[in-house]
């Protein structure tokens, strides 16, 4: 299904007014409008977008939020940077091993 363009702005735009209201609902619109009215403009489109994100977070996991998310993340990380580690030193045993054939072999 392809969307119209009119179509597609509908559809942001109530995106935008869920997300919205849900940012209200668990930050309280007051407390929101306070909070953008000492940033500065140029940085309140920005704020208002990780607002939505972390209230979204924090309906989806009530507990942990959005750094629930992060800590997860952080795993992920470090296992990968484990298996990166991993992975080096079974290259470098390879390289080595081919290093010392060649040399077995000139000899």
């Amino acid at each position: 299904m392809v969307l119209s363009f009119n179509q597609a702005i509908e559809l942001s735009d109530v995106k935008f007014m869920q997300e919205k209201k849900l940012t209200g609902k668990i930050y309280g619109a007051g407390n929101v409008s306070k909070m953008l009215q000492q940033l500065p403009v140029q940085t309140r489109a920005e704020a208002v977008e990780s607002l939505s994100f972390e209230a979204k977070c924090r309906v989806e996991d009530p507990v942990y939020g959005c750094v629930g998310i992060i800590s997860l993340l952080q795993t992920e990380i470090q296992k990968t940077q484990t298996l990166l580690a991993r992975t080096q030193a079974e290259i470098a045993v390879a390289q080595a091993k081919h290093s010392q054939t060649q040399v077995n072999e000139f000899m």
